[in-house]
């Protein structure tokens, strides 16, 4: 079986078709593509440094935030 990593497939609409339909494999893939970008983009905003950063912020906010209640 040969992997076809990140590729993207070209959909034609029938020259039949004048009204712009697509079958339902065409439909399929072109959803799973949408599906696939936004998971890339996703990934990418969650492997960003600053989101990443986030849980030690939180760690010192919280550690404060005792230390003001202990006074």
């Amino acid at each position: 079986m040969r992997k076809f990593a990140n590729a993207d497939w070209e959909l034609e609409v029938s020259k039949k078709n004048s009204d712009s339909l697509i079958n339902t494999e065409e439909a399929q893939l072109a959803v799973l593509m949408d599906i696939r970008r936004e998971l890339q983009k996703l990934n990418k905003l969650l492997n960003c440094q600053n989101f990443l950063s986030i849980p030690k912020y939180l760690r010192l906010l919280a550690e404060r935030k005792k230390r003001r209640n202990r006074k």
